[in-house]
């Protein structure tokens, strides 16, 4: 037997010893691979390498970790968590995460969690102005994935088993950043955000708290904070959950706090609310909401009744008790709303049934003592309830309104009530469309608005209001019938500080309303007066289809002119009677449409400055059509008759692409007469001193991309003008403009011309050409050029020269003069060029006059101004720097031999014919200013006037300053007929001083000579004259005829000069003369002294009453009583007083 075995294992093959060897090699290799396969997966390179990187592409997001410990079945710990989304900022940020758990349980589908602790989590959510958000990366690579197809009845899940030990969070932070486009940023801020989960079972109370810090603020663009507030966020929960993984009962304690606020939210500080209560699966208990500020109550919500969670059903009941208004104020205040005592409760029964899909709600709502104000609002204190009914199905996303009132009270008086009669259905396919039955009526009941005070108070601040809104179903289309009545009386109207009171009217309407969207205006009424006088009515008919835009629409105006227009018309003008129509009708679409519009006037009567006018009918028409982009209009006339003929006639025509701007009008004017023109520019002529006469005009301007192109043609004839009770005239006026363009940059103006013919026929013609450029840089750039030939002004002195009253005393002291600041022109380099060839005023004749004017940012110059003044040249430059304080000027003048003949016989009545004489002046001046204090400083030149071979009498108040003493102290009137011959002043200014270097006057008696300085005050008229002396000589002859010619007067000598018996003094303003009375007593005694004894008796007393005389001459103390002095003319020495 056994020989047998050892020959059999002998026989035995050896395949059989190697396959078990394979079979023991492979399983060892296995074992190694799984070892070697689960130290790679749980590795952390791996970790990184693979996973995070498959979960960053399918989340959107960058996932990085700095260390990851990984023991598959029962912990996980992983430090330095980041999650960038891809160009924005970091969104979430943890320190370190530790999960303890068990895996063999989550594979048998358990919640069970030992622990987890989530240490420093940040997460930060940041808004741009442009409004991408750091989320939309990962929500956008969330949407884009497929969706996973579920089956139509899902089986019922398995009961949840729940076992989470503990789940902490500690010091978290949650930001919220929106920038927006003005530059501001807010931030919301979670921090010091503490977090605790402890026993979360099943059949096991577990708790739940959360304690953090909330502070928000607003930032402007520079990162100054405006608003901030810091508050306090503490919640408690104790909950329980079945062992099906329902929860089965909750306990709420929270409570939130504001502990400082600035800026807009100070309004906050100390508010708060607390939340109690608890859920169970069957009710809610006394949940209950307080809303509190510094201990304040301010009003509480209750929640409480049956409610199964299971099966959201159930009637629950929410109440609104106390609500004030600093609770409303809460959340108004930023808006500067103030609620006074308002106060709010309210009663809600909400029903939840099928699964809660169908909703419904009753209640009421009692609003007491409501009012609002503002700054620019203000509401009476009202009372309010309302009581609805509101059911909605889920289901079929039906929404039906059954039961809505609402009745309001001021004083216990009814205001407002409101009744749904007939519940009122919304549903998805047609949104807002009441069904058949629904019947909607609101009344308004004496609204006294002048206890409101709303925006529009300011033109309305008072009346009575009664309004009546009904909404009436039909039986035969998807819609209604909308009726409205609206009645106002002993309404106030305001504008600037005039006032239209006791206002009447009504308005009536009646529409047609079919699914929102076809709307019949069956007719519409507004109806206007004062007191019982009728103003105006308006009637409105027609269709509108809202959804295609369409319309066919009529209306018609009726006006009673005397009542309207004495509403708005000045009190020049009085229409006493007539009557005014305007109907219109509106077809199509606004983009496709016509529009045409009749008016007529019916007898108007106007009684204009005093002068009835006759009747006057007229007609107006004007059609527009539009297609597409361009609009069209036709025939556009009015016209305006007396007794049968016309007075008025306008007729145009044009046409406007709204896309490209382009543009074409046409306007022509052939008639238009005197009574018509009176009546335009009654508002803008004073009365009585122009009558139009007849006009014709012809207007054109035509628009293509950025050229231009336009021209204006008038003419009126029988043109008068007024002056005094004369009437001048008639003239005749024309113009002509024809200005072209590239857009807004370039203006260009050739061929332009006016003129105004006189009664003789001359024309006086001036021609007008200009290119401008605008905007550049610096302002307007270009040229303007002015030319005539022969401008004859002299039927036209009336006009310029009227006979003038002297001014009255000024009541109040001069305006003080002050150096305007310095100014920038909005001009680059403008030029402004005139030349005339002749201008002519009666006897004034300027020739060949060539002026320059150039305007800069802040340099206005003149340049070589030249003419001929009869013949005598006349220059001047000036450069006026405006960009300096007080402007800097630069002034020359020169004018040789100008006679002044012309100029006295054209100025003066009193003179004319009566004086002769040249003027040769010169002026080189500089300066800064015109304060007196500016012109210390800056004032320097030289002024030279010299009047020559004058014959002209010395009259005037001025004049006798001098004259009077002198005749005086020569005891003969004769010098006060004394003819001014040569007059010479020269001036130097400089050093804060006006330096008289040579005045002298030479008359036909005798001659007078000063010089001085005057030293510059800070008031310019204040600057003393101090005591200059007056030198004076008379002539031989004269001397002769007083006895004052000296024994040893030579033959040859022709003047005898005067010892200085009078002086200069006082101011600018007010200047006076000083005389020495021993003096003039000596001239007199030594005159007298030759005499008779007669004739020295006489002329003693002729001494007495020139000591009288002479009294307020020699006041140097009181101030002088002579009225103010009149502005300096230099004709003034000229005219008597």
């Amino acid at each position: 037997m056994n020989g047998k075995s050892t020959i059999m294992q002998k026989n035995a093959p050896r395949g059989t010893h190697k396959w078990y060897k394979l079979v023991i090699v492979l399983i060892v290799a296995l074992l190694a691979t799984g070892v070697g396969v689960y130290h790679i997966m749980t590795s952390t390179w791996f970790f990184k390498s693979v996973i995070l990187p498959r979960v960053s592409r399918g989340v959107g997001a960058e996932i990085t970790v700095k260390e990851a410990k990984i023991h598959p079945f029962s912990q996980i710990v992983l430090g330095g968590l980041l999650v960038k989304p891809a160009g924005f900022e970091p969104l979430l940020q943890i320190s370190t995460v530790k999960l303890h758990y068990s895996l063999m349980r989550l594979l048998r589908g358990e919640l069970a969690i030992d622990s987890l602790v989530i240490d420093s989590p940040e997460i930060t959510i940041v808004r741009q102005d442009d409004g991408r958000s750091n989320l939309d990366p990962i929500l956008n690579t969330l949407s884009g994935k497929p969706k996973v197809a579920t089956p139509e009845k899902p089986a019922a899940p398995a009961p949840m088993k729940i076992d989470i030990g503990r789940v902490t969070i500690s010091d978290g932070r949650i930001t919220f950043i929106n920038k927006s486009a003005k530059g501001s940023t807010f931030k919301l801020i979670l921090e010091e955000l503490q977090g605790d989960c402890v026993n979360l079972k099943n059949a096991s109370p577990g708790t739940l708290s959360l304690k953090t810090m909330i502070r928000g603020s607003e930032e402007t663009s520079n990162g100054e904070i405006v608003n901030s507030f810091v508050g306090s966020i503490t919640n408690s929960i104790q909950m329980r959950i079945s062992t099906d993984g329902q929860i089965e009962n909750i306990s709420v304690s929270n409570k939130y706090e504001v502990k400082s606020a600035t800026g807009e939210l100070a309004h906050l500080l100390g508010a708060g609310l607390t939340m109690e209560g608890e859920i169970t699966a069957q009710k809610i208990q006394n949940l209950i909401i307080d809303f509190a500020q510094r201990s304040t109550p301010l009003g509480k919500i209750l929640v409480y009744g049956p409610f199964n969670l299971r099966d959201k059903t159930g009637q629950i009941t929410l109440c609104l008790v106390g609500i004030s208004a600093p609770a409303l104020e809460l959340f108004a205040a930023p808006f500067g709303y103030k609620f006074g005592d308002t106060i709010i409760n309210a009663s809600n029964y909400i029903t939840f049934a099928n699964y809660g899909q169908s909703i419904t709600t009753e209640g009421y709502v009692n609003v007491s003592k409501f009012s609002i104000s503002r700054r620019d609002l203000s509401i009476p204190p009202m009372d309010f309830q309302a009581n609805f009914r509101i059911s909605y199905n889920g289901t079929t996303g039906e929404l039906a309104i059954e039961k809505f009132e609402i009745d309001g009270y001021t004083n216990f008086k009814p205001l407002l009530q409101s009744r749904l009669t007939a519940p009122i259905k919304i549903t998805r396919q047609t949104p807002l469309i009441p069904t058949y039955s629904s019947h909607f009526l609101t009344k308004v009941t004496d609204l006294d608005l002048s206890a409101w005070k709303t925006p529009i108070s300011t033109f309305i601040p008072s009346g009575i209001i009664n309004a009546q809104i009904e909404l009436v179903p039909s039986t035969k289309i998807p819609g209604g019938t909308l009726n409205f009545a609206t009645e106002w009386r002993e309404v106030t109207l305001t504008a600037d500080s005039s006032a239209i009171q006791n206002l009447n009217g009504f308005c009536l309407g009646r529409l047609v309303i079919e699914n929102l969207q076809n709307i019949n205006i069956e007719s519409l009424t507004f109806s206007l007066s004062r007191a019982t006088n009728p103003l105006l009515q308006a009637h409105f008919s027609g269709q509108a289809n809202l959804q295609q835009q369409l319309s066919n629409l009529k209306f018609r105006f009726e006006a009673n002119l005397q009542n309207l227009l004495k509403l708005t018309m000045q009190p020049t003008i009085n229409v006493t009677s007539g009557t005014a129509s305007l109907h219109g009708s509106f077809e199509g679409a606004l983009t496709n449409c016509n529009f045409a519009i009749t008016g007529k006037l019916n007898s108007a009567k106007c009684i204009l400055l005093g002068q009835t006018l006759q009747p006057t009918d007229g007609e107006f028409s004007a059609l527009v059509h539009r297609l597409g982009s361009e609009i069209m209009l036709k025939d556009l006339k009015l016209c305006l008759s007396q007794t049968g003929n016309s007075v008025f006639d306008l007729k145009g025509d044009g046409q406007l692409n709204t896309e490209t701007r382009d543009i074409t009008l046409k306007i022509t004017v052939p008639v238009c007469t005197e009574p018509i023109l009176t009546l335009a520019t009654a508002s803008l002529l004073k009365p009585g001193t122009i009558t139009p006469g007849n006009l014709s005009a012809d207007a054109y301007l035509s628009k293509k991309g950025p050229l231009w192109e336009s021209s204006i043609k008038a003419t009126m004839t029988n043109l008068l003008f007024v002056a005094g009770q004369e009437k001048l005239g008639p003239y005749h006026f024309g113009i002509y403009l024809a200005p072209t363009g590239a857009g807004t940059t370039n203006f260009a103006l050739t061929n332009g011309y006016f003129y105004l013919a006189d009664p003789n026929g001359t024309s006086n013609a001036v021609t007008l050409t200009a290119f401008l450029q605008n905007p550049v840089p610096h302002g307007i750039q270009g040229s303007i050029k002015i030319a005539g030939d022969k401008i004859d002004l002299t039927p036209y002195s009336k006009l310029i020269f009227q006979t003038r009253q002297p001014p009255a005393p000024a009541q109040q002291p001069p305006t003080q003069i002050v150096d305007p600041p310095p100014t920038r022109l909005p001009c680059a380099n403008l030029e402004i060029t005139a030349q005339m060839t002749s201008i002519r005023l009666q006897e004034i004749d300027i020739k060949d006059l060539d002026l320059k004017v150039v305007l800069q940012p802040e340099v206005v110059s003149i340049h070589n101004l030249s003419c001929k003044i009869n013949n005598a040249p006349l220059q001047a430059d000036l450069k006026l720097d405006v960009g300096k304080p007080g402007y800097k000027y630069e002034f020359n003048l020169v004018s040789e031999r100008l006679p002044l003949t012309p100029i006295i016989n054209t100025f003066s009545t009193e003179y004319h014919g009566k004086a002769t004489g040249e003027l040769t002046a010169k002026a080189d001046i500089r300066g800064q200013g015109l304060t007196g204090t500016s012109l210390q400083k800056h004032l320097n030149g030289n002024l030279l006037l010299c009047f020559t071979n004058c014959t002209m009498r010395l009259i005037g108040q001025k004049a006798n300053l001098l004259l009077t003493p002198l005749a005086l102290a020569l005891g003969i009137d004769d010098v006060l007929k004394a003819s001014l011959t040569n007059f010479i002043l020269s001036v130097n200014l400089g050093q804060g001083t006006i330096t008289i270097a040579n005045c002298l006057l030479e008359t036909d008696l005798f001659r007078a000579h000063t010089q001085g300085q005057i030293p510059i005050a800070p008031e310019l008229g204040n600057s003393r004259l101090n005591d200059l002396p007056i030198e004076i000589a008379i002539h031989s002859q004269l001397a002769q005829k007083v006895r004052l010619l000296p024994a040893t007067a030579l033959p040859s000598s022709n003047m005898v000069q005067l010892p200085i018996f009078a002086k200069l003094r006082g101011t600018l303003n007010k200047p006076e003369i000083y005389t020495d009375k021993a003096v003039i007593a000596s001239l007199l005694a030594k005159s007298i002294s030759t005499l008779p004894s007669a004739a020295a008796t006489k002329t003693a007393e002729m001494l007495n009453m020139a000591t009288q005389i002479l009294q307020p001459f020699t006041s140097t103390n009181q101030p002088s009583t002579n009225s103010p002095a009149l502005p300096f003319n230099p004709l003034e020495v000229l005219r008597r007083r």
